[in-house]
């Protein structure tokens, strides 16, 4: 089953959203769901899985993000990661969840299902996205 939440997908960008933007790391007021599910999808997934993607395996900090150098790296490699045919889904912004030594990004309002997370190794790298639920 946890090997099934690893399966690439991507999902369609909208929503407007009441949040403020620390350049291109979002924050709203109830970011905690957002740390909880990433804590726990990190902690009841497969290590091996997430371990041979450079992801970590119960992370022993899980946080928002807010450095914008960071999280410009995280968006920039989101889009650098679409295919020409979906270079209309680029992002400007995102929440970013720092995750041991990899991070997360939720490009969409909170809330917006079905909600989708990308995945991403110490190098900035995208690794692989699920969908779930907030």
């Amino acid at each position: 089953m946890a090997t099934a939440l690893l399966a690439a997908t991507v999902g369609t960008l909208s929503g407007e959203n009441s949040r403020s933007i620390v350049q291109s790391c979002l924050t709203t007021g109830d970011t905690a769901g957002l740390v909880a599910f990433v804590h726990g999808t990190l902690s009841f997934s497969d290590s091996a899985a997430l371990v041979s993607n450079g992801i970590p395996y119960k992370p022993a900090v899980v946080r928002m993000e807010t450095d914008s150098t960071v999280c410009d790296a995280i968006v920039a490699s989101y889009n650098g990661s679409l295919s020409p045919a979906d270079s209309t889904k680029q992002i400007q912004d995102g929440f970013v969840v720092q995750a041991g030594y990899a991070w997360v990004l939720r490009p969409f309002e909170l809330g917006d299902y079905p909600a989708v997370y990308f995945f991403f190794d110490s190098t900035f790298t995208y690794r692989f996205s699920l969908t779930g639920l907030d």
